[in-house]
């Protein structure tokens, strides 16, 4: 499982070499949104039970699939949040607090 999503990750440019994924040290997404911001948004959604989708215009990515944020996230977009479920007020606050605190906009 782990060859196959670092021949993904390799396929769109975001890993270099073996040991960028195994340290962690992935390298920063060509848009111009640090590997520690995708990071933290997908650690984050991933505390919660609720859906968590990011919209932007027609697209809709998962925040906890790291490999969708990873190849959608623009720097110079605006997202939306959907989050559903048992603790989405909580997700809500921990989310909006993820994308501020990395200059993302949010609608």
């Amino acid at each position: 499982m782990l060859a196959k999503m670092m021949r993904v990750l390799r396929k769109y440019g975001i890993l270099l070499f073996e040991s960028d994924c195994i340290l962690g040290r992935m390298r920063d997404h060509m848009s111009g949104i640090k590997t520690s911001a995708i990071i933290e948004i997908n650690q984050t959604a991933s505390k919660y039970n609720s859906s968590i989708v990011i919209r932007i215009g027609t697209k809709h990515i998962d925040a906890k699939s790291i490999l969708g944020l990873s190849v959608t996230l623009l720097s110079d977009q605006k997202y939306k949040l959907e989050i559903h479920g048992p603790d989405e007020e909580e997700a809500k606050a921990d989310m909006l607090n993820v994308f501020s605190k990395h200059g993302l906009e949010i609608e």
